[in-house]
């Protein structure tokens, strides 16, 4: 498992799980679940790409693909679903934080090489 995935997770378990009260806790729970987001879900897409036939361990996820990916995430949850119900909110600085994640991926996971497989 990257090390990106872990610290993913160990961010938003502290998150969720940490003794914090009042505005510290509501920052740190609702930025971090959008920072994590998409580091996560890639993680997942990728690691089913290479498995499919054809695609193997050096299969890369696209940059396009990659932004697109965000765009979605943002334009569901802080575009399509505030429109459908009251329930839901929409926040500018969400959608930043989903594209932020998605950067953070192409970078940290998206370009490293797989082992056993020179660096390009």
């Amino acid at each position: 498992m990257s090390a990106l995935v872990l610290l993913s997770l160990a961010a938003w378990l502290l998150a969720h799980l940490a003794p914090w009260h009042g505005a510290a806790r509501l920052l740190a729970t609702g930025r971090v679940d959008d920072l994590v987001c998409l580091p996560l879900l890639l993680t997942m897409v990728t690691v089913v790409q290479r498995s499919l036939p054809g695609r193997g361990p050096g299969w890369r996820l696209p940059w396009p693909h990659t932004v697109a990916a965000a765009g979605l995430v943002a334009a569901v949850f802080e575009g399509l679903l505030p429109r459908l119900s009251a329930r839901y909110t929409g926040d500018p600085w969400d959608a930043a934080c989903y594209f932020a994640g998605a950067v953070l991926y192409g970078i940290v996971v998206g370009r490293r090489s797989p082992p056993g497989e020179a660096a390009a």
